[in-house]
């Protein structure tokens, strides 16, 4: 595991919480002593998926359901597909 241990770097996946648990584990093994904090420094979100959240906040703002009903008023829904 040692050679592995300087290739293995910064880690991309979306926001999930449970994730932290699953890097801790994953670097645990590759470097008992990482904290929670330097764990946290090697993981990057991933840039659609912030950007997805991003996009909703502005469109939705705090209320999404208004947004998914005028979605599928003028069917938007459509658009998933293709995108």
């Amino acid at each position: 595991m040692e050679d592995r241990e300087d290739r293995v770097g910064t880690v991309i996946s979306d926001n999930a919480s449970s994730n932290d648990s699953s890097f801790m584990n994953f670097y645990g093994d590759l470097d008992a002593a990482m904290s929670l904090a330097d764990v946290r420094a090697r993981r990057m979100g991933c840039y659609g998926h912030i950007l997805n959240l991003f996009a909703r906040a502005f469109l939705c703002g705090e209320d999404s359901e208004a947004f998914e009903a005028e979605s599928q008023v003028f069917d938007l829904g459509r658009w998933e597909d293709v995108l």
